[in-house]
């Protein structure tokens, strides 16, 4: 007789290699949010309620003095999008909204706007700081490209004359809520040196505020794997 069961069952060696290949995903996140920044987490705090990537829609929301506006919305950018990448359901507000959408201060008036569209969690980033530190760089030779240059004539163009340069340091608050409750889930003061363009400084301080977000179990590396 011929079973009913029409049921199909991926066979084992399938199954061995979708775990593979999710062992691989993993460990290449754990490589990305392990490299060098200039985006420094100087203190944080978590209560450590871990943020359902099912359940909750998050928004990222940069509340900056107008004079500092051009850096919200690839904040936002960045930011939103290392949390997607790690499987939460997260949106820029710049996006979602557009600009000028939120007045800072005006925090019943933010969470209400929210609920309208069912954002459950919000991130802020606000700038508590900026300073420009002047520094005295010595002059000091550059390594030749190739020996001929070392030899050669123009070795004396190798040379880099004393300079003063202009470093901007940033100090940036994240804070983390629960929409409905207005609870704080998690907090921190990260620093941001001298960025070489606005979008390397975002894209380092997403990286910055996700791997501590990590650490402090907010949120998890390891997307989940479907058996």
């Amino acid at each position: 007789m011929h079973s009913k069961n029409n049921c199909t069952v991926h066979p084992r060696p399938f199954r061995t290699i979708y775990s593979i290949v999710c062992v691989i995903v993993s460990v290449l996140l754990v490589i990305i949010f392990s490299s060098c920044s200039n985006s420094r987490i100087i203190t944080s705090w978590s209560n450590r309620t871990g943020i359902d990537r099912a359940a909750n829609k998050i928004i990222v929301l940069a509340l900056l003095p107008q004079v500092e506006a051009g850096l919200a919305e690839p904040l936002e950018k960045h930011l939103s999008a290392d949390l997607n990448d790690l499987g939460y359901n997260a949106v820029s507000a710049f996006r979602l909204y557009g600009p000028l959408a939120f007045c800072p201060g005006n925090d019943s008036a933010i969470f209400r706007q929210l609920e309208e569209k069912d954002i459950t969690v919000l991130l802020t980033i606000a700038l508590l700081d900026k300073k420009n530190v002047e520094r005295f760089v010595p002059g000091h030779y550059i390594n030749p490209v190739n020996f001929m240059d070392y030899v050669g004539p123009k070795y004396a163009l190798l040379y880099e004359p004393a300079h003063i340069v202009t470093i901007v340091n940033y100090l940036w608050e994240t804070r983390l809520y629960n929409v409905s409750s207005g609870k704080l889930l998690y907090y921190s003061q990260t620093t941001s040196v001298s960025p070489g363009s606005i979008k390397g400084m975002a894209h380092e301080y997403g990286r910055a505020i996700t791997k501590n977000m990590i650490k402090k179990k907010t949120i998890t590396m390891v997307i989940p794997c479907e058996e």
